[in-house]
């Protein structure tokens, strides 16, 4: 019984390491309202590069944490409707900014909800 417990005791001492080691990097900038990463919120973009619609401006939602997608998803996503920004990405850190401001284009938002609906209909 005590090698067992053992054991356990070395992967939760292990799952620790790694999780503190994972989360414990310096936090990024925060995302502010007013702010974000040119890449994840197309602030510096002007034009839609699958559309060559103009861009407009919006406010969308920060979501922290691990997130994991489906392949298809993600493929999707960057083929279909690159520019559709619905959330931007905040990483393991949570921050005090919840929106950030990002340009988007209307023809990938519509593509967006056209195959989420496809894919809900597959399901």
């Amino acid at each position: 019984m005590k090698r067992n417990d053992a054991r356990f005791m070395s992967w939760v001492l292990v799952w620790c390491l790694a999780v503190t080691i994972g989360c414990s990097r310096e936090a990024p900038e925060p995302r502010l309202v007013t702010g974000g990463s040119p890449n994840d919120t197309g602030l510096a973009q002007k034009r839609c590069t699958l559309h060559q619609e103009e861009l407009a401006p919006d406010t969308v939602a920060i979501l922290y944490g691990l997130r994991r997608f489906k392949p298809d998803s993600l493929k999707a996503a960057r083929t279909i409707f690159p520019n559709a920004r619905t959330s931007v990405l905040g990483g393991c850190v949570v921050l005090d900014a919840k929106k950030v401001e990002v340009r988007y284009c209307r023809s990938c938002r519509t593509a967006r909800t056209l195959w989420l609906a496809q894919q809900a209909r597959q399901e």
